[in-house]
């Protein structure tokens, strides 16, 4: 175990984020994960403060989250094979164009108690009859996380609903935190490449990880969908948001809700990670 001198600046940042979560990277992670640098240049003693075991690295004394990451690849390995079956059945309804896992388990770190957040596209004007059949759907197996639930291991929650026009992050939302999440999102299926769509819309996840999402033609991908308006649908629609609306109404807290998205935070945590990331630079590097 040592200091490998191929860690450079970006990855040495890759590093220092990755620890927040107790993760350590494998060697040929480094690449993807780099951070631009900016203003920030660690010194030669700082880069020293990276430790090698095996194929992964981590910051000095931290040599036990290497065995916390090979367990959790393990518990990360069963839920994903849940999540699959699971979105598996809701290709059934022909609105989803996209269901993808996000946070700790699409980049296999979840804990063993953990749930599995599903990220799901719509097809446009429809994310809210979408999101009343695929609640149902999940309801059905037994393994939809609710509101309240104290034990929610391997429970699915539906946490993110997205019409396929509106993918990209708003702007105000655009950081550190939520470019990793955006490049960690696995798809488990898809129609139209609608992950490539995704990828393209949020392509500003570069200005802070320019290896994450690799290259493609945005050309190509026809990004809108252009729909004809049919009143019956869009009826159908704002009958389907004014009923959930006035379901949730009692247990509404932080959740972000529109027309094009919904997204329901039980526990939000880009202050948080913000916090612990900063805290790690100004401990590693400015100090």
């Amino acid at each position: 175990m040592g200091y490998d001198k191929v860690v450079n600046t970006s990855q040495f940042l890759a590093i220092l984020y990755a620890d927040i979560f107790d993760f350590p990277l494998k060697g040929d992670e480094l690449k993807r994960w780099e951070l631009r640098t900016k203003d920030l240049e660690p010194r030669t003693k700082d880069l020293k403060l990276i430790k090698r075991k095996e194929d992964f690295y981590f910051l000095k004394e931290k040599e036990k989250i290497v065995e916390f990451r090979k367990k959790r690849e393990k518990c990360s390995e069963n839920k994903i094979r849940l999540a699959r079956k699971i979105a598996g059945l809701l290709k059934i309804i022909p609105t989803i164009k996209m269901v993808g896992i996000t946070g700790a388990l699409a980049v296999k770190n979840a804990d063993l108690d953990d749930d599995i957040d599903f990220l799901i596209v719509t097809s446009a004007k429809a994310l809210w009859r979408t999101r009343l059949l695929t609640t149902l759907l999940v309801e059905l197996t037994g393994k939809r996380r609710h509101p309240y639930d104290k034990n929610f291991k391997d429970k699915v929650c539906l946490n993110m609903f997205i019409d396929e026009n509106h993918l990209a992050v708003p702007k105000r939302e655009r950081n550190i935190y939520t470019a990793h999440e955006v490049a960690q999102l696995k798809p488990l299926w898809e129609r139209d490449s609608t992950y490539l769509k995704f990828l393209s819309a949020n392509s500003w996840v570069k200005n802070y990880l320019p290896n994450a999402i690799g290259e493609f033609r945005t050309k190509d991908l026809g990004l809108r969908t252009k729909l004809k308006t049919n009143n019956y649908f869009l009826l159908l629609e704002k009958f389907f948001k004014n009923f959930q609306l006035w379901y949730m109404r009692k247990r509404k807290t932080t959740e972000k809700i529109s027309d094009v998205q919904i997204m329901f935070h039980p526990e939000d945590k880009t202050r948080w990670v913000l916090k612990e990331y900063y805290q790690r630079i100004d401990k590693y590097i400015k100090s």
